[in-house]
């Protein structure tokens, strides 16, 4: 996986304009510098800054449901996305899709992998890589039917353009059988975005709902070339392994 420095932040800047919101809501997670200027800040420093977002990181049944920071592994720093900073991103990247012109234009609605949320009923741990540039989000929430849209356009939206701020992507879209999963409806996602000479953005969600709550794991990766078939594998089995890890702690509250 080729990546660089200069590629992830203007990857990273596109990706939150054309409301692929993870790249808005996990900006935080590596540095300032990869996030788009508006994205909320996210703690990732002492033990202090993690514990005072915790208090205010949504309701307190749903965050202890979320994994901790061994989960992600060597190399990533996890910490919680506390309500406000959550709300304050969803807004700011669904207020600039507004902007975004998207051709087939009834696939618009599905190009956010963070719909439905609602930041009062939804918990969010948030891991950043930075040497990698790899962002892992962990989202658990309550009630939610909005990923029906995603398995349900699959096929008509599998590729789009989108134009915003002068720039054109194409994104591409496909599912795949999250490994191991034990809830209702599983459902896997790869997407990619390419953006010309910039570079690519994938995007890997695995989803499912538990005993009326819904998970979802995003794994978002910038590089420079397209990610060979053991890097999408390998990031679809991280994002697959937290998501059951989080459903086997749901089905036992």
């Amino acid at each position: 996986m080729t990546t660089t420095r200069g590629g992830r932040v203007r990857i990273a800047a596109v990706s939150a304009a054309s409301a692929l919101a993870l790249a808005g809501v996990l900006g935080g997670c590596s540095s300032g510098s990869d996030a788009d200027s508006g994205s909320a800040e996210i703690a990732t420093g002492t033990a202090a800054a993690t514990a005072g977002a915790a208090a205010q990181a949504g309701p307190e049944e749903l965050r202890a449901l979320l994994p901790e920071q061994a989960a992600f592994g060597a190399g990533f720093v996890a910490a919680p996305v506390t309500t406000a900073q959550l709300e304050a991103t969803l807004n700011q990247v669904r207020d600039k899709a507004k902007t975004q012109v998207v051709d087939p234009a009834d696939c618009k609605d599905t190009l956010d992998l963070t719909a439905g949320l609602d930041p009062a009923a939804t918990a969010m741990v948030a891991a950043g890589n930075e040497d990698q540039g790899t962002k892992i989000g962990v989202i658990v929430s309550r009630d939610d039917t909005s990923l029906d849209a995603f398995r349900s356009s699959l096929d008509r939206c599998g590729t789009v353009t989108v134009q915003v701020d002068g720039t054109t992507t194409d994104v591409t879209t496909e599912g795949f059988a999250p490994a191991g999963a034990t809830g209702e409806e599983p459902l896997g996602i790869t997407r990619t975005q390419s953006v010309g000479d910039a570079g690519n953005v994938t995007t890997i969600l695995t989803a499912e709902e538990v005993d009326g709550t819904a998970i979802r794991v995003m794994v978002h990766q910038p590089s420079t070339e397209a990610l060979t078939p053991e890097v999408l594998d390998h990031f679809r089995q991280t994002a697959a392994t937290l998501m059951n890890d989080t459903a086997t702690r749901v089905a036992q509250k």
